[in-house]
């Protein structure tokens, strides 16, 4: 019932075909990857792996690094991860023939509208997979462990710089857990930056951007920075700074402080740290007893409702939106001050939508989608017949007005960033789409579940998706005043005007709050388009399964064996679900963060307390409130 506008998204109504990428691959020269036939199969290990990333990332990263698709071709974990269901992995190390992503090239399924690989991509790749899809150095590998007292120790740094009266408002955010993890490159990392600013401007209200500052050496390590700070006052959060940070807070699974029992050397670095944080802060009345909010937590978290919701103070129902943006949609359609456009098959449902634009006081965009059975009367969903719809009191083209279900708003926020908000047909604002009519099989939410904002701007990450109007020489009315009023609104040019208009501010703005951290070294003068999107991207890459390193670095330990000898010998650890990791398994990220009965110490907390760790709940509106 409620998807995104019409484009290129990968938002299918169910039932969804979760077998068939759109891995888009073809033909680069042979002089830049330097290979010919004849040496072809007796490169060494790493020149294969590169000639083999050189195709990936020549003619697939536009559509697949981090983008609204289940395959990522620039990541180990996605081309080989089991896609269950007894479906061929994209990658079966060792075996092409039991690899989908081969199968698909080989027969010249893919690349998608482009011209097939050579025979000898096609060796390439082929020779690639058979000798177990090693992948070359991205540069996780030569990243120094970052442990926590390092992230204290650059805190307290920056607090102490901070002038006494301005020190309540600041916050920090940090990425060491996720720069902890070999597995993600430093490209991902650039991107995790961009997009945390990205998500924090998404969330203001203020007319001016989110400058994130960058507390940490940002150069030594090849990525943007990893810990950063943020001023309250500048995202605009209508004075409620404090309350909002503690939705935030109480929302956050990760919330901990180290203790002075244990003795060891990080350990009471870390704590002494913590210590002159406390102080600083108290000075002035204030401290919430959490020094920093994982960054790539609050991404995943604060871009997805409720958190969405609260933080950009979405209404509960469109009439009140409307009256919040400055404009009525059923004035602006009898007074034709709208404009119109409608496709019969979008890219993103089976059904037509419609989709109109309203000037209001920043510019918003209404989609009108349609179930397949309307519930009053199944030809209202027919948008040639009934062009002129919504329903409402005293319409004057009653007769020609369409059935809608529900739909999307896309908004310009004061920045020029958008908003979203997702209602039902009778205009109340929903959470997400009902997962009986719309599924996102990329599960960029973490499920097929289309949520509001998470799911909405990873299909929309370049603004507007351009569509071409269908109606307005296709419509089936013939009476002069259906006709004229179908003139009136459905205007073909002025359409694709704002579109294009809307697509070029927005990628100003974009690159203005994302450029300083992916526009970088070899990619200074990269299109801002051309990068994948950065809040898609930190969503992916948080909620993943977690392995032993991975539970291990969040855990501030730099050697998994740590961890594993202290679950063979710890049965608390072992009563958390923990057991799996000495032996190769996972932990889901929503069992490491989920909190227990009467909403108390999530597992993360629990584990990090047996490694001397104390965790930090949420505390009372007084204790958050200044002084």
């Amino acid at each position: 019932m409620v998807r995104s506008l019409n484009g290129e998204c990968d938002i299918q109504r169910v039932p969804v075909v979760l077998a068939l990428p759109f891995l888009v691959v073809a033909t680069i020269f042979n002089s830049v990857m330097g290979i010919t036939q004849a040496n072809a199969t007796t490169r060494s290990v790493p020149d294969l792996a590169d000639a083999a990333m050189a195709i990936f990332d020549q003619r697939c990263s536009s559509c697949h690094d981090g983008q609204n698709h289940p395959l990522d071709t620039s990541d180990a974990e996605s081309m080989t991860a089991d896609r269950g269901d007894n479906r061929d992995r994209f990658i079966e190390p060792g075996s092409a023939d039991a690899s989908y992503l081969w199968t698909l090239i080989e027969n010249d399924v893919m690349p998608k509208d482009s011209e097939p690989l050579t025979s000898l991509e096609k060796q390439t790749i082929h020779d690639w997979i058979q000798d177990g899809a090693r992948f070359p150095d991205f540069g996780g590998d030569d990243r120094a462990f970052v442990r926590e007292a390092d992230v204290l120790r650059l805190i307290e740094t920056h607090l102490s710089t901070v002038d006494a009266e301005d020190r309540e408002f600041i916050r920090y955010f940090s990425l060491h857990t996720l720069a902890n993890n070999r597995g993600v490159t430093n490209e991902k990392l650039r991107l995790a930056a961009a997009g945390l600013a990205k998500a924090l401007n998404s969330l203001s209200r203020q007319r001016s951007l989110i400058e994130l500052a960058v507390i940490d050496d940002d150069d030594s390590e090849g990525h943007a920075g990893l810990v950063f700070a943020l001023d309250l006052r500048d995202i605009g959060w209508d004075r409620n700074y404090f309350q909002k940070w503690e939705r935030v807070l109480a929302a956050y699974p990760y919330g901990s402080k180290p203790s002075h029992r244990g003795g060891q050397v990080q350990q009471v670095a870390a704590r002494r740290h913590f210590d002159a944080i406390k102080r600083y802060y108290d000075a002035d009345g204030f401290f919430d007893g959490i020094a920093y909010v994982r960054a790539d937590w609050f991404v995943a978290n604060a871009m997805r409702p409720p958190l969405y919701h609260d933080l950009l103070e979405i209404p509960d129902t469109l009439a009140t939106f409307e009256s919040e943006e400055g404009f009525d949609h059923h004035r602006d359609f009898l007074r034709n001050e709208l404009v119109r456009g409608g496709v019969l098959l979008s890219n993103v449902s089976a059904q037509p939508r419609v989709i109109d634009y309203h000037a209001a006081d920043r510019g918003v965009w209404m989609s009108y989608d349609f179930l397949g059975q309307p519930e009053r009367d199944p030809e209202r969903g027919d948008i040639t017949r009934f062009p002129l719809g919504p329903q409402f009191e005293s319409h004057p083209n009653a007769s020609a007005a369409f059935e809608h279900a529900g739909g999307e708003i896309i908004f310009t926020l004061p920045n020029g960033l958008h908003g979203y908000m997702l209602v039902d047909g009778v205009g109340d604002r929903i959470d997400a789409g009902p997962i009986d009519i719309v599924a996102d099989r990329s599960m960029i939410s973490g499920t097929p579940e289309i949520v509001n904002g998470l799911s909405c701007i990873s299909c929309h990450r370049h603004g507007m998706i351009d569509f071409e109007d269908q109606i307005s020489n296709g419509h089936a009315q013939t009476t002069q005043r259906e006709v004229l009023k179908i003139q009136g609104i459905y205007r073909p040019k002025e359409l694709q005007r704002r579109l294009a208009t809307q697509r070029r501010d927005y990628l100003q703005t974009l690159e203005r709050v994302i450029g300083p951290f992916v526009q970088r070294d070899d990619d200074v003068d990269k299109p801002i388009e051309s990068f994948p999107e950065p809040i898609t991207t930190v969503a992916r890459l948080y909620q993943r399964d977690l392995d032993a390193s991975q539970v291990a670095a969040e855990l501030n330990l730099d050697d998994p064996d740590q961890l594993n000898a202290m679950i063979d010998v710890q049965t608390s650890l072992v009563a958390l679900g923990m057991g799996v990791l000495p032996n190769g398994g996972a932990i889901k990220r929503l069992h490491w963060e989920a909190r227990g009965r009467n909403n108390r110490e999530s597992k993360f907390q629990q584990a990090a307390h047996v490694f001397g760790s104390i965790p930090v709940s949420r505390l009372s509106s007084q204790q958050l409130s200044p002084q």
